[in-house]
């Protein structure tokens, strides 16, 4: 029995809707360390659940005899043919702290957005991973998952939470990076704004925002592995 195709902006934001409802468990991981591998985990499982198995998402799929770069996220369903791609993104996870130390990350986030550009944009390749590759998305683009969490131990720290997502996005300008369908990248979705916890006798407050973003050109190729 074939699969189905499920566009990749609605399982993004049913994914982001889930993220929301979520955010007990969630904001106290961002204290522990990076989440970017958690994040992406949770959003294959999510693929699986919402679309009752027709659709499954391969992770860190690409073969570097074949001079493939390994895609994060590869969203996969069937046809009379086989399994095939229609959806791939990069995740990245930006933030302003290493665990409990706060703001002392943020120097590591220009080199994150400089290797997203540099793996997504379109791909005209007919096969990834060994499975066919017919994207869905028109300009056939890998796009980029992009989450960015801010953590304060300061809930009055607005100015400070400001321009962290502010340096973001000026970054990501000069990488050539922006939102899907808009012309800047925006961080326009909240999964929740100033979650408290307490924990380890400190009180501790946690933002994080996310957005589908793409580059256009092609996506660069070269034989080494991400």
């Amino acid at each position: 029995m074939a699969g189905k195709e499920y566009g990749i902006e609605r399982l993004y934001h049913s994914f982001c809707d889930y993220l929301k409802e979520n955010g007990e468990k969630i904001a106290p991981l961002m204290i522990s360390g990076r989440i970017e591998d958690y994040l992406v985990k949770e959003f294959v499982y999510h693929i699986y659940s919402v679309t009752a198995g027709e659709s499954f998402a391969f992770v860190n799929l690409g073969k570097t005899n074949r001079r493939e770069k390994r895609v994060d996220i590869c969203v996969a369903t069937t046809d009379s043919d086989g399994i095939y791609i229609y959806g791939m993104l990069e995740a990245k996870y930006l933030r302003n702290n290493h665990r409990i130390e706060i703001g002392t990350a943020e120097d590591e986030n220009y080199t994150l957005l400089k290797g997203l550009s540099a793996q997504i944009g379109q791909y005209n390749r007919e096969t990834h991973g060994g499975y066919r590759v017919k994207l869905k998305s028109h300009q056939k683009y890998i796009y980029g998952l992009v989450f960015a969490g801010y953590v304060s131990d300061n809930k009055n720290n607005k100015n400070d939470k400001d321009r962290f997502y502010r340096d973001i996005k000026e970054k990501a300008e000069k990488c050539g990076l922006k939102y899907h369908d808009l012309k800047e990248p925006y961080l326009p979705t909240v999964i929740f704004d100033d979650f408290h916890l307490h924990l380890l006798d400190r009180d501790f407050y946690a933002t994080l925002k996310s957005g589908l973003w793409r580059r256009e050109g092609n996506v660069k190729s070269d034989s080494s592995p991400q």
